[in-house]
């Protein structure tokens, strides 16, 4: 069926929104590009052009304390990221079937992960 409703206009399509979960903020810009990327990428794949043709998307803007400077704390990094982890379950995050967690390095090409 869900072949089916794909080949359907956008128009003619019955109300289905998703939800995408998103654990940003650690670098804040990088969570912007992504939303700009996933509204950009519904609308050249899927002809999305009203609102109720986008995905719904929660976000959870965690800063985590990268500084450019210094040696990265792993610890307090990975607190950051388990606190921003348990403010999206505790707003329905788990049952996303789409999860993403966009990040800049900040800390001279360290990864984010």
């Amino acid at each position: 069926m869900d072949d089916a409703i794909d080949d359907m206009p956008m128009q003619q399509r019955p109300v289905r929104a998703p939800l995408i979960g998103i654990l940003g903020g650690m670098g804040p810009f990088s969570t912007v590009t992504f939303l700009d990327l996933v509204a950009a990428a519904r609308t050249r794949l899927h002809g999305a052009r009203h609102d109720i043709d986008f995905p719904r998307v929660l976000v959870c803007s965690q800063t985590a304390p990268f500084y450019p400077d210094r040696a990265p704390d792993h610890e307090a990094i990975t607190a950051a990221t388990l606190g921003g982890l348990r403010t999206l379950d505790r707003a329905g995050w788990t049952s996303s079937p789409w999860r993403a967690t966009p990040c800049m390095p900040t800390m001279g090409g360290s990864p984010c992960s």
